[in-house]
């Protein structure tokens, strides 16, 4: 019979057996995902936080409307604190692009857990994200004649600005870009 079962042991020290097993096995867990915790978490966390970073920027970045260029060249990335530099553009209109793969090299340059910020010190940038602008409805522009001196596309005759918000981003940039993520699944 022992053959069949195996050794017998009485029930009291067969138990003790399997508590021991049992807390081997739990201190194995505890160190194995202790060890993942340490090591391939961080990793993870850095990975998605550059993404999601990344993502942000190049959602800001593209729907940030353009006249003098000066808001979109006020895009800045940096690490732990946001930028308290003026920034923006003067003259002729930023790269989209060029202002991306800046964004990008310091978003890479990020540390697990370490946060990115994106911030723009332009003045009116935040009537550009939120409507604000005064007159509310100016009519058409009716300047051109020293935008196109300076390099850029003449805008007089066109509407940039309706019912105070922007014709070109009237939802703003960064609501519309985190709203998106939100939707998309990535934050909840």
């Amino acid at each position: 019979m022992a053959e069949i079962f195996g050794p017998m042991l009485p029930p009291r020290t067969l138990r003790a057996h399997r508590v021991r097993r049992g807390r081997m096995a739990a201190r194995e867990f505890n160190k194995a995902l202790s060890d993942w915790s340490t090591k391939a978490l961080p990793a993870h966390v850095q990975k998605v936080t550059q993404w999601f970073a990344f993502e942000a920027l190049k959602g800001i970045v593209e729907r940030t409307p353009v006249d003098t260029g000066r808001a979109l060249g006020g895009w800045q990335v940096t690490l732990n604190s946001p930028s308290d530099a003026a920034g923006g553009a003067q003259g002729a209109a930023p790269n989209r692009s060029a202002i991306l793969k800046s964004g990008q090299a310091k978003i890479k340059a990020a540390r697990p857990y370490q946060v990115i910020w994106i911030s723009n010190n332009v003045h009116y940038i935040r009537i550009l994200e939120e409507g604000g602008f005064v007159p509310t409805d100016p009519g058409p522009s009716k300047t051109g004649g020293s935008a196109s001196k300076a390099g850029r596309k003449a805008r007089k005759g066109e509407i940039l600005v309706s019912g105070g918000y922007s014709v070109q981003a009237p939802q703003g940039m960064v609501a519309v870009t985190l709203l998106e993520l939100r939707s998309s699944g990535v934050i909840k």
